[in-house]
């Protein structure tokens, strides 16, 4: 199973910061690292899909962070050295984090625009699906736990931010290729950070499911020509409050709040179009 990645920033009771709102009365601190003699690293890529509201909680890119594109996918790999922690025996009844993976390395956040929800199933995938023009990437690089000198001799001129194309896709293939080798021979424990995760409950499905309800509401309120403020004041805690205004400015005009004729026929085609 691939590790979560997340924002390694610690609440000052020691719990991941990004993973609070996910499990506001468990805890969710990290696997502890231990004593580390003599160790060995385990060089890995971690692929990981989700929506790009979920990746924008877990806190593992600023370029989840702008808001809208409740449609939008996203995708991080995670290339690391590293060591996984497991709890080992019976997990606590209140712990939520069952593995932590601790480590360094580059973290290629890639926000995806397109109809088709496969495209976001490997590296290979999408960077096909971009080739064939199916979907559009803005893609983020970033540095955990890494030496600003390294960073740079990682990226080996590759820019932080852009958008995937042909020459980009084939970039970071290389940088996957070869960190390693650049990082490993200065790599200690004390640089390791909780970067991944594995949980107990299924987050990401729970959160995907929410926001599939919330867009589907929203568009039974808009196809009924039901103003926000009152699809708002009638939601119920399984709607996402955030998810129901960005349906509504996405479908109506600017600065309307009551859906006309033309955006209650845009949601009826919608909704018919389920299956």
């Amino acid at each position: 199973m691939d590790f979560i990645p997340v924002d390694p920033a610690l609440t000052d009771d020691g719990n991941f910061r990004s993973l609070a709102p996910f499990f506001p009365e468990k805890k969710c601190a990290p696997v502890p690292l231990g004593t580390v003699d003599n160790p060995t690293y385990a060089a890995n890529i971690n692929f990981f899909s989700c929506s790009a509201s979920v990746a924008a909680k877990l806190g593992v890119s600023d370029l989840f962070s702008v808001s809208g594109g409740y449609m939008d996918r996203a995708a991080v790999a995670d290339v690391t050295l590293g060591i996984p922690r497991y709890i080992v025996g019976n997990i606590p009844a209140d712990q939520r984090v069952s593995a932590t993976f601790w480590g360094v390395g580059l973290r290629i956040a890639m926000r995806i625009r397109t109809a088709n929800a496969q495209a976001s199933a490997s590296f290979a995938v999408l960077s096909a699906s971009v080739q064939l023009k199916r979907a559009q990437v803005q893609y983020q690089v970033s540095g955990l736990g890494l030496p600003v000198k390294l960073f740079v001799t990682a990226l080996r001129g590759l820019p932080v931010f852009g958008s995937l194309d042909y020459e980009s896709y084939a970039a970071l293939g290389r940088i996957k290729n070869e960190f390693a080798s650049t990082i490993k021979q200065s790599l200690k424990p004390d640089d390791l950070l909780p970067m991944g995760v594995l949980t107990t409950e299924d987050i990401i499905s729970d959160d995907l499911m929410k926001e599939s309800h919330s867009v589907r509401y929203a568009m039974l309120r808009i196809a009924n020509r039901i103003p926000l403020a009152e699809a708002e004041a009638s939601a119920t805690s399984a709607i996402d409050s955030s998810v129901l205004r960005d349906v509504y400015a996405k479908t109506l005009p600017t600065g309307q709040s009551t859906p006309s004729d033309v955006a209650s026929r845009r949601a009826k085609d919608w909704l018919e179009g389920l299956p």
